[in-house]
C-alpha cells in the first residue's frame, strides 16, 4: 500500500508542475480524482477551475451558444490523461423546448456522436425538473466535449437531479427529490442507470448526501459512459469499499491517504461509473475547506 501511495502522490505533484495554472483556492472549483476497478489504470486527477468566461469566444460551439442565449458560462477543464485534448464545459441556459431542440440539430450536424447518442440522450433528458411550460429537456444543463485536431472525440451531457421553480436559477428555492429520480433512472430502459441507481440509493443511505446529477459520456465505435453523482457525502473511504468491492478497495484506500495528506481539500461529491465495456470506476471530487 505504501507504494501506492507514494504513486498517488508523485501522480499529483506531477499534475501539478504540468498546469499552466496552480491548483490555487481562488483559481480552482473542484479538484477530481478518477480510479477505476481496473487494476492496471492509474488514478487520473482532473482540475476543475472557477474562472468562468462567456464573452471571450474561444470555440465555434460556444459562439453559436452564445449567439442563441443559451450559454451561461464556459469553463476549462485539464487531466492527468491526455494534456494535449482540449476540454470545454458550457453550463446551459433558456432551455426551452424551442431552444433545446434547436440544439440537439445544430449539434447532429457537427458531429456524429450526438447523432450515434440521441436516443440516450433524449430518455434522461426528459426526466423532469421543474412545473414551468415549454421546459420539458432542461434538466440538460451541461454540455461538454474533449477534442483533438478540431474533431470531437467525446461528447458529455449532465443532467440535474433537483426540483427547480426556475431551471436557470437551480439554488433558488430548489427541492430535492432523490427518490423519485433514482426511480425514474432505474426505469429509464437504460440498463446501466439501473445498476448506478441502486449503488447511488444504497450510498445515499450510507453516506447521506443527496443526489447530484446524471453524466452521459459518447465517443466513438460506440463507447459509452454512464455516471450517477452524489454531493456531500460522509464516511466514504469507510464504507464505499464494502459496497463497491474488492477491487475498488485499494485504490479508495490510496485515495483516502492522500486526502489525509492534503487536509485543505473537503470531499464534495462522487460519481459511480460504469462503461460500454463493463468497466466500474468512481470519481471523487474535493473542494478547498
Amino acid at each position: 500500500m505504501a507504494a501506492c501511495t507514494r504513486d498517488l502522490g508523485e501522480e499529483f505533484r506531477a499534475f501539478c508542475a504540468s498546469l499552466e495554472e496552480p491548483p490555487v483556492r481562488q483559481a480552482v472549483d473542484f479538484l477530481g480524482i478518477n480510479v477505476s476497478g481496473d487494476p492496471a489504470a492509474k488514478p487520473v486527477f482532473k482540475i476543475y477551475y472557477s474562472r468562468k468566461f462567456s464573452g471571450e469566444e474561444r470555440h465555434p460551439i460556444q459562439k453559436m451558444l452564445s449567439e442563441r442565449g443559451m450559454l451561461r458560462y464556459c469553463s476549462m477543464v485539464r487531466d492527468t490523461r491526455d494534456r494535449s485534448c482540449v476540454r470545454l464545459d458550457l453550463a446551459l441556459k433558456e432551455r426551452t423546448d424551442r431552444n433545446m431542440e434547436w440544439l440537439f440539430g445544430r449539434l447532429a450536424r457537427l458531429t456524429a456522436l450526438l447523432r450515434e447518442g440521441e436516443e440516450e440522450i433524449r430518455k434522461l433528458a426528459g426526466m423532469q425538473i421543474t412545473g414551468r411550460e415549454r421546459h420539458r429537456s432542461s434538466t440538460l444543463y451541461h454540455l461538454g466535449f474533449t477534442e483533438q485536431n478540431e474533431e470531437i472525440t467525446l461528447l458529455k451531457c449532465h443532467f440535474l437531479t433537483r426540483w427547480c421553480p426556475d431551471p436557470d436559477q437551480p439554488g433558488r428555492g430548489s427541492e430535492y427529490r432523490d427518490q423519485e429520480y433514482l426511480n425514474y433512472l432505474k426505469h429509464c430502459k437504460i440498463a446501466a442507470y439501473g445498476e448506478l441507481a441502486d449503488l447511488a440509493e444504497a450510498a445515499l443511505k450510507q453516506c447521506g448526501g443527496h443526489l447530484w446529477m446524471a453524466g452521459l459520456d459518447i465517443g466513438a465505435a460506440g463507447y459509452r459512459k454512464y455516471k450517477l453523482y452524489i454531493k456531500q457525502p460522509s464516511m466514504l473511504y469507510g464504507r464505499l469499499p464494502v459496497m463497491l468491492g474488492e477491487t475498488m478497495a485499494e485504490p479508495l484506500k490510496a485515495s483516502e491517504l492522500w486526502h489525509r495528506a492534503h487536509p485543505e481539500y473537503g470531499c464534495e461529491g462522487a460519481a459511480f461509473c460504469v462503461d460500454s465495456d463493463s468497466v466500474h470506476s468512481l470519481n471523487l471530487y474535493y473542494g478547498w475547506k
